[in-house]
């Protein structure tokens, strides 16, 4: 649809962002490859060229740059974006992911937080704040967070029983949150009705690995990777598989990422 969009009108500087961010999703979660990288990194630049002051060019801008490792630059886009609009969301949630996985813990959760603060009905931030709270040794204020970032989720829940991402993302708060079979429960409900869902299998892996099932971890991982995710430097930096970091099997399989 929004392929149809620019051919009807090249210069819909909204419509050619968009679709760089669709783009971007894509390689990221659904196994898009290199041409899928490029698209966006096309769509992102030509949205730049038709609106300089648009926050949304920036922000797809920012998003193609930090899935090219370039998190430097990527910053700039963001800081960018959120100059011209304080209020953006996007701008501040693909900020703070792009920080965790450049390894600035600290400057991730400062971006979640405000993610969080933005949205009030978003849990997702609140949950990855934790966990970078968590990381920096603030396990009280990590603890208080998470409680926050499931009580949304359960509200999503309420609203929609089959939210694939308040499924899987709760499901690690509520383990985080000392709910084990709670968690369990979330999760195989989120492998049964998603099961092709990069985010639940990816996250479903998360959940074992902390809760000591290893083997079953590694199988939900192959099944993830083999779809096409796989973020390394986002994995280097997540507690949550340090469970599995001696077992040569998923060396084996970070070796295989891009």
């Amino acid at each position: 649809m929004l392929e149809r969009a620019v051919e009807l009108d090249p210069d819909d500087a909204p419509a050619v962002a968009a679709l760089a961010d669709i783009h971007s999703w894509f390689y990221e979660w659904w196994g898009g490859g290199p041409e899928s990288l490029d698209a966006a990194d096309r769509s992102s630049r030509r949205a730049m060229e038709l609106a300089p002051d648009s926050d949304e060019a920036h922000v797809s801008r920012g998003f193609v740059l930090a899935l090219r490792r370039r998190y430097d630059e990527a910053a700039q886009a963001f800081a960018q974006a959120i100059r011209l609009n304080p209020k953006s969301y996007d701008a501040h949630y693909l900020h703070a992911r792009s920080c965790f996985a450049a390894g600035q813990i600290e400057r991730s959760a400062e971006l979640f937080r405000r993610a969080g603060e933005l949205r009030e009905e978003d849990f997702q931030s609140l949950v990855l704040l934790s966990q970078s709270l968590a990381m920096l040794g603030r396990k009280a204020e990590a603890r208080q967070v998470n409680r926050e970032g499931i009580r949304r989720a359960e509200r999503q829940l309420e609203l929609d029983p089959s939210n694939a991402r308040a499924l899987a993302l709760g499901a690690n708060a509520l383990a985080d949150d000392g709910q084990r079979e709670r968690a369990l429960s979330w999760s195989r409900r989120a492998l049964e009705l998603h099961p092709e869902d990069q985010g639940v299998l990816i996250n479903g892996a998360c959940l074992r690995a902390k809760l000591g099932l290893k083997e079953e971890a590694l199988a939900l991982l192959e099944r993830s990777f083999a779809r096409g995710w796989g973020k390394r430097d986002w994995i280097e930096h997540d507690p949550d598989y340090d469970s599995l970091r001696g077992d040569p099997r998923f060396r084996a399989m970070l070796d295989r990422l891009r």
